[in-house]
């Protein structure tokens, strides 16, 4: 079962997008989400997002600038593992 969560929302270049697939074919680029794009996904808010972090019932972000930066993001593949990780457990446990 795919889990496409990305067609739901209204997220700026989504996974699904042309534009990852091709990078994803061509390139074998795994494109990195930021914060946005991924509380759009789980549809949470950035407080939920850090706390779930916070407590490690979420990936932490890759820094994307140098040292002590502020911007993060996460490889579309870590986030899509997390969401199929998560449907796997529900349909285990009904």
């Amino acid at each position: 079962m795919t889990n496409n969560l990305a067609t739901t929302t209204s997220i700026p270049n989504p996974p699904n997008h042309p534009c990852f697939q091709s990078l994803q074919r061509e390139w074998g680029i795994d494109p990195i989400l930021r914060q946005k794009t991924v509380c759009s996904l789980l549809s949470i808010g950035k407080s939920k997002l850090h706390t779930m972090i916070r407590d490690g019932h979420f990936p932490r972000p890759i820094v994307l600038g140098p040292a002590g930066s502020r911007a993060v993001g996460w490889k579309t593949s870590q986030v899509k593992q997390w969401i199929d990780e998560r449907q796997e457990a529900m349909e285990v446990t009904q």
